[in-house]
């Protein structure tokens, strides 16, 4: 189902939804505004259609890079996992972060899991 927002309606925008005030929104305080623009290359896409990955995994780890943007090391591989699926990705600054690899299922190693 399709949700349209009448904007004339919403003074407050989230990923969760479109608000008249902030108290409406409880999810204020967990998910902090964000401004990335993502970037992947061929490899990505390439490695992502083989294996099937699973995309889901991108909004929690785009969530995870805005509420730790500060803290992150910056032109470093990451990894992501949500458990049924993981990217590999770097921040290269504030405003971008870009997309290495991707596969289904995660792996016995140090990594932020959601």
């Amino acid at each position: 189902m399709i949700q349209t927002i009448q904007m004339s309606k919403c003074k407050y925008f989230s990923l969760v939804g479109c608000f008249k005030n902030k108290m409406e929104n409880k999810m204020e305080n967990i998910i902090k505004p964000t401004r990335f623009r993502v970037e992947y290359g061929d490899h990505f896409l390439g490695s992502a259609m083989r294996r099937q990955f699973d995309f889901s995994v991108l909004v929690p780890m785009y969530i995870h890079v805005g509420n730790t943007i500060d803290t992150i090391k910056r032109n470093v591989d990451l990894e992501f996992s949500i458990g049924r699926s993981t990217v590999k990705y770097a921040v290269i600054n504030d405003t971008t972060i870009k997309l290495i690899t991707g596969w289904v299922g995660n792996r016995k190693k140090e990594q932020v899991v959601a």
